[in-house]
């Protein structure tokens, strides 16, 4: 599957986040992370694209798909991935310190710190053996024993997956087959075994038809490579200023983006609750749109 067919699949941060971080769907995530974590979940809260704080964002960025709070003492990251730029493990490492970080109360002892736990899903293979799905955390290097259990990493790698054939997790599979959209035949089956999976498939199909979620994936993806070019440019000459302005740029080019989008599904007459749920605009934006294009006309 190439990457462009992979932009249309819930391997995309876009789709996922649209199925997974619905609070209607909550059902849905709470099973998956049950099914990675082999945990009993019983409360569950969700964050659709939680952000790190300002003086992390300012060092470093870091992009988090959806962010959970699970049973009072753990909070997860899923972030998804489908290119390889050969730096997972160390984006992963930073994700789950400054999860950690954000979510130690001031003054609070580091005993009573919530676990945090960073889940990886990958369009692409990162270890040579092993299993598909690779945990990891802090261990000493002598005795392997487990120094703190505050932090974790999943790494979950599709292509592995798919070519291992998970019989012993069905579970897991069933959701994997669903995100990776691959194995037609395993994917039907957990459809028909699966009702959550069967409406989690159902819900996808319907925004993978809509020409606005289509042009709106499509875009952002053309805004982030021109902006990334932009950034390594300035990077590689040790322009501080210049960096700067491309991440100014790049907020308003998505800002731009978006707005023209909304532009065009006001055009194809979509409600302005429908617009603001693809575009992320609020609706107030988009009502001045609306005026100001029946102003021009």
């Amino acid at each position: 599957m190439t990457k462009k067919e992979k932009l249309l699949t819930p391997q995309n941060d876009f789709i996922f986040k649209k199925i997974f971080a619905k609070e209607e769907n909550k059902d849905m995530l709470k099973e998956f992370l049950e099914e990675v974590l082999e945990i009993k979940i019983y409360k569950l809260d969700a964050v659709e694209e939680a952000q790190m704080d300002k003086t992390l964002e300012e060092n470093k960025g870091s992009r988090i798909d959806i962010q959970s709070e699970v049973n009072d003492n753990i909070v997860i990251n899923i972030e998804m991935q489908i290119s390889n730029e050969h730096n997972i493990t160390s984006r992963s490492a930073f994700s789950v310190s400054g999860l950690l970080h954000n979510n130690l109360n001031k003054g609070q002892d580091y005993a009573d710190a919530k676990i945090s736990i960073v889940i990886c899903i990958l369009s692409f293979n990162i270890f040579k053996d092993g299993d598909y799905i690779v945990s990891a955390s802090l261990r000493r290097d002598d005795t392997h024993k487990q120094v703190s259990d505050k932090i974790k990493i999943y790494y979950i790698q599709l292509p592995k997956f798919i070519k291992q054939k998970d019989k012993k997790r069905k579970k897991l599979a069933q959701w994997l087959y669903f995100i990776s959209q691959e194995d037609k035949e395993e994917l039907e089956m957990a459809v028909k075994e699966n009702v959550k999976i069967a409406e989690a498939q159902k819900q996808y199909e319907e925004l993978i038809s809509d020409e606005g979620i289509q042009y709106q994936i499509f875009m952002r993806e053309k805004t982030k490579a021109d902006i990334k070019l932009a950034q390594e440019a300035a990077y590689q000459e040790g322009r501080e200023d210049e960096r700067k302005e491309v991440q100014k740029e790049f907020k308003e080019k998505t800002i731009e983006a978006k707005k023209t989008i909304a532009k065009k599904l006001l055009e194809e007459g979509l409600s302005i609750e429908k617009i603001s749920n693809i575009t992320n605009l609020s609706k107030a934006e988009i009502e001045k749109l609306k005026s100001n294009k029946t102003s021009e006309n």
